[in-house]
């Protein structure tokens, strides 16, 4: 039996062929064997630093952020990527803050120093106006415009007076005015009127008997009649010279009547708006100090003063705060009617629905203030408003119901 026979090989196969076989069979199983010992090399280093960075996650996971302990070594690589990206981030938020915390304090310090030289500028002024703070300052500044422009009305007024005046002196007017009452300056008025509206009708009819005399005087053109329209167009002339001086006399009486008219309401007016103020600062808790006119305007217009000096008109006021105003200048205008008439009984139907309970309860005590001089008589269909009269008034209240 031959070799390869006895190893199982075919018979073509020659010894030859069969050991160049085998030995690359040893080789293949060595280069096997190499390749086999590389990857368990590979595989041991690679486990070796993967093991070193589970540890390595765990004790950085253990230093900085202990929530992450026990987690996988790639979740805590994420985890605190996310962290430290968000630390950047933070990081320049910081940054930017700082910069702009700097350059705000830059601004507020030349703010300041603006500020501080506005005031040494301001100081004089406040010291003059004897004012503490820049509001009151501004307050006094109004105040002195509104009476700067009060002043030049008065001049105004004054240098109207003394040339209607005949040439007397604002003391020989006075005079004048103070010997006549009220109701003989209406009537005197309204006579003036009369005369001044007869004064210019007449006026008119001589104009166009003037314009008709001319029209005459064109059309006759030298004929003999001539000097007689002549002597028309003088007399009329002379009767609109009349008509004209008497003219201008009811006018300047017209003017001074109605200044004295003026200046009486507003002798009467004074106490009345100081009542009617202190009532109105009573029925608003103090929320408005006094009640003040402002003649700034076409027209004087009535204003409310607040504690702080701020001034509200009507149309500012709310509404409940509108009826309260109304109340007291109609508590004002009866108290003062006492004083120099028969007392009649004072009806109000459900004033206060609209006041709180604190502003009706004043409402109530001013009404029994003005109940010590006549008698005031209040309808309510508000039961709890009898309970809020009676804390407000006290036992002199007597209840009724119907």
């Amino acid at each position: 039996m031959s070799v390869t026979q006895a190893a199982g090989l075919p018979d073509k196969v020659t010894p030859q062929t069969a050991t160049t076989a085998l030995a690359l069979m040893v080789e293949l199983k060595g280069k096997l064997k190499e390749n086999r010992d590389l990857k368990q090399s590979r595989i041991k280093t690679m486990q070796r630093d993967i093991e070193n960075f589970e540890r390595s996650a765990e004790t950085l996971a253990q230093a900085i952020a202990p929530d992450l302990t026990g987690r996988p070594a790639e979740d805590i690589c994420s985890a605190l990527c996310q962290q430290l990206t968000e630390a950047e981030n933070a990081q320049n938020t910081l940054e930017k803050a700082e910069r702009d915390i700097e350059e705000n304090t830059a601004h507020r310090s030349k703010a300041q120093t603006l500020k501080n030289e506005a005031e040494a500028r301001l100081a004089p002024h406040m010291e003059r106006a004897k004012v503490d703070t820049i509001a009151d300052l501004e307050t006094a500044i109004g105040r002195s415009e509104r009476l700067h422009l009060l002043n030049r009305a008065i001049e105004d007024a004054t240098t109207i007076i003394l040339e209607l005046g005949d040439g007397l002196s604002l003391d020989n007017l006075d005079a004048e005015v103070a010997e006549d009452d009220l109701p003989t300056i209406a009537a005197r008025l309204d006579d003036v009127k009369e005369q001044s509206r007869a004064a210019m009708t007449l006026r008119d009819d001589c104009v166009l008997q003037k314009k008709n005399a001319e029209a005459e005087k064109a059309k006759i053109h030298g004929q003999a009649d001539a000097a007689t329209a002549e002597a028309q167009r003088q007399e009329a002339l002379a009767r609109m010279a009349e008509v004209t001086e008497r003219f201008i006399k009811v006018h300047m009486g017209a003017r001074l009547l109605r200044w004295s008219i003026e200046r009486y309401r507003d002798e009467k007016r004074g106490p009345l708006l100081e009542r009617a103020s202190k009532i109105f600062s009573t029925l608003t808790l103090g929320s408005f100090q006094t009640l003040e006119i402002d003649y700034d305007g076409d027209t004087p217009q009535l204003m409310g003063r607040r504690p702080d000096g701020k001034h509200v008109d009507f149309d500012g006021l709310s509404e409940g705060t509108g009826d309260q105003l109304f109340l007291s200048l109609r508590l004002a205008a009866v108290e003062m009617q006492l004083q120099h008439a028969q007392p009649l009984p004072f009806i109000a139907d459900d004033l206060f629905i609209k006041y709180s309970d604190d502003r009706g309860a004043r409402g109530f005590k001013a009404l029994g203030e003005l109940a010590t001089k006549s008698q005031v008589i209040y309808f309510t269909h508000h039961d709890h408003l009898a309970d809020v009269a009676r804390g407000a008034i006290g036992e002199e209240l007597s209840v009724t119901r119907l």
